[in-house]
């Protein structure tokens, strides 16, 4: 199966999802590929969409190759992969301030309030490594929700193993024996402009209401 573009993805997914009883579902995005495949199932299930702000670091050379993930304050390296500290520093520096500058403009703040008691579904465009969605997890779980259930269209047998025994419920289209990245899984895998992301964040969330929104989010 190939997908279309991510938004084909996400209402597949929401297919999927009709099938199940979620009580109080609210659907957790990870930036930026995870927002469009959300979108559809936040309309399917009116509920409301909010972002985890993990972010991925690609390879200096291979970009969809993910040699970790960040977030404000944390760092989790993929396996055998141990880059150049000062690719590090300075990349990871970029990334929290990418998140910093996310959160400045775009009401999206998971809270405890929002999320204890809920299903929360965790959404991401494709699951390789599995290190951001064990970030993503990570924040999640401190704030005590009822259930949690990852979902994603493409998702690696290893990535699969890892993160099942974590989640009440792991909701998958495809789990390739031979993974070739996830963008190998969809025709149109562009990256999300700003203005793109922007958009789709005023259909489902609260955004501030001044000039910055109307433009691209300037990033250093």
């Amino acid at each position: 199966m190939i997908f279309a573009d991510r938004n084909e993805a996400g209402k597949l997914l929401a297919e999927r999802l009709k099938k199940e009883v979620i009580k109080n579902p609210i659907v957790v995005a990870i930036p930026r590929g995870g927002i469009p495949v959300a979108d559809p199932i936040t309309q399917t299930l009116k509920s409301e969409l909010k972002l985890s702000m993990t972010r991925k670091k690609g390879h200096p050379f291979y970009d969809e190759l993910n040699i970790g993930t960040t977030s404000l304050d944390k760092l989790l390296l993929s396996p055998g992969q141990i880059p150049e500290k000062i690719y590090i520093e300075e990349t990871i520096e970029k990334e929290r301030r990418r998140i910093r500058e996310t959160i400045r403009i775009v009401d999206h703040e998971i809270t405890k309030n929002l999320i204890e008691g809920k299903t929360v579904l965790l959404v991401d465009d494709g699951i390789a490594t599995g290190n951001t969605m064990q970030l993503a997890l990570e924040e999640i779980k401190l704030m005590n929700p009822e259930k949690i259930f990852i979902c994603t269209p493409v998702c690696t047998i290893k990535a699969k193993e890892k993160l099942q025994t974590q989640v009440d419920e792991m909701i998958l289209l495809l789990t390739p024996v031979s993974f070739a990245g996830i963008g190998a899984y969809y025709h149109n895998f562009n990256q999300l402009s700003d203005n793109e992301i922007v958009e789709l964040l005023r259909k489902n969330i609260s955004v501030q209401k001044n000039h910055e929104v109307l433009n691209p989010i300037k990033y250093k």
